[in-house]
Formats: structure tokens, C-alpha cells, sequence
């Protein structure tokens, strides 16, 4: 078992121990924190365990789920329950539900960029088509959907 004198000779040496393989070794061989301090792994082994956290993208993944559910609760004050009752209606302009969306497309919460404040829950076509027709952009499409899109921004105007 380690004791603290140990501990305190391998300071002295400018070494330590790594935590997952139990060696000894240089300070060197540890990444360095911004506060000066050093890893509790080794190189070798935070980059072991980066990789079986990545493993075909789960860590990723669980990254941007935990984001998106910060950033629902930070900027709207949304938890993933009221977010998932206001997509269950679907897309306020198609009027399409999640599941039957082309393309894999998902539902997401609409903002005005100018006031931040929520608007409803857009389709990705829907929003892009809303951002283009607020920016006085053109956009090709069907002059119903263009329609939709006008009287919806309309609508959630203050």
C-alpha cells in the first residue's frame, strides 16, 4: 500500500503514478491541467480510455444530448419533458409529425434570433425556410408552404 512518504519521494523525483496502469512515471508522460496540476493518467492510458468512451460514437452522442437538454434549460427554461409535449403536435407549418418527416428530419424548437424568445416547434425545412423569408432572402418553394411560413412568422410577431 502507498504511504504518503512515498508519494512525497516521487514529487521530489518529478515523478508519479498513473492511476490506470499503476506505473511510475515522468510528470512528463501526464497531460497538464491549466491550473498546473497533472492528470491522474498517464498518456497512454487517458487516451485508452477517450477511446472505449468514443466507441462507435456513444461518448459523442451522450455529449450532445446532455448539451442540447442544458441549452433547452438555459436559454428557454424547457425541460426534455415540456419539450417533448410541444414536438408531439408536430410541425406548426407541414403539420407533419416527428416519424414522418423525409430525410430523417427532426423537429426542433424555433427562436427569434433578434429577441430570443421561443417561438414553436419547426420542422429543419420549416426553419430553414423561416430564416430565409426573415432575411429577405428568396427561396424557391411551393407558394402554399411560403404562405404557411408567412403567416407563422406573423403570428408569433410580439
Amino acid at each position: 500500500m502507498k504511504t504518503k512518504a512515498s508519494n512525497s519521494k516521487l514529487a521530489r523525483k518529478r515523478r508519479k503514478r498513473c492511476y490506470a496502469c499503476g506505473q511510475i512515471k515522468l510528470f512528463r508522460k501526464f497531460y497538464k491541467y491549466s491550473n498546473g496540476r497533472h492528470s491522474h493518467r498517464c498518456r497512454p492510458c487517458e487516451v485508452k480510455r477517450v477511446m472505449l468512451f468514443n466507441k462507435a460514437g456513444q461518448g459523442k452522442i451522450q455529449h450532445l444530448a446532455a448539451k442540447a437538454k442544458y441549452i433547452l434549460r438555459r436559454k428557454f427554461g424547457l425541460t426534455p419533458e415540456q419539450s417533448e409535449e410541444r414536438k408531439a403536435s408536430g410541425c406548426e407549418i407541414c403539420l407533419k409529425p416527428d416519424y414522418h418527416l423525409p430525410g430523417g428530419s427532426k423537429l426542433g424548437h424555433d427562436h427569434d434570433h433578434l429577441t430570443g424568445k421561443l417561438r414553436g416547434v419547426l420542422c429543419t425545412y420549416d426553419n430553414f425556410l423561416v430564416g430565409h423569408l426573415e432575411n429577405g432572402r428568396e427561396f424557391k418553394t411551393w407558394d402554399m408552404r411560403k404562405q404557411k411560413a408567412l403567416e407563422y412568422i406573423e403570428r408569433h410577431k410580439n
